[in-house]
C-alpha cells in the first residue's frame, strides 16, 4: 500500500492522506499540479 503521494510540477511530497485531494486538484487541472505519484 503507498504511503505518500508525491505532487508535480511543484514537485513537493504530501502524505498519503491528502492523495485523493491531490487528485481532485490533478483532475480540475490546478496550475502546478501536473502529475500525483504515489509511492510506496
Amino acid at each position: 500500500m503507498p504511503t505518500k503521494a508525491v505532487v508535480y510540477n511543484d514537485a513537493h511530497d504530501v502524505s498519503i492522506d491528502e492523495a485523493s485531494e491531490m487528485y481532485e486538484r490533478f483532475d480540475e487541472r490546478e496550475e502546478g499540479v501536473t502529475k500525483v505519484l504515489l509511492e510506496p
